[in-house]
């Protein structure tokens, strides 16, 4: 499945995955699901990512905030990938949320 990475340092990549250790290997740790009830796309964060003081990532709270009104601060590297589908499963992120993910990144007060 295709999904987008959104670093810390702000940086935005797509990444291929295939399962639960590729998805925990871009988050670095355990899952946890932001609920944010988006039909747009679902946001995967580091479940100990403020137990471990893991730094601010402003463009995936900026995002979030942008379309859900999401006012908790996400830390650690993030990982978004499409809605869920109706049996529960991720999806592939459609090209529109990249679009607006790299628009944020590319926003000089954002990072």
């Amino acid at each position: 499945m295709k999904g987008i990475a959104i670093r810390t340092d702000g940086t935005i990549e797509r990444v291929e995955i295939d399962g639960l250790k590729s998805m925990q290997a871009v988050v670095g740790g355990y899952l946890e699901m932001a609920p944010l009830t988006n039909k747009h796309f679902t946001l995967y964060c580091n479940e100990e990512g403020k137990l471990k003081g893991l730094p601010f990532n402003s463009v995936a709270t900026v995002l979030a905030d942008t379309c859900r009104n999401w006012r908790d601060p996400l830390v650690g590297d993030v990982l978004i990938m499409g809605p869920t589908d109706s049996n529960g499963g991720d999806t592939d992120v459609g090209e529109h949320v990249w679009e607006l993910a790299t628009a944020l990144s590319d926003t000089p007060f954002i990072t």
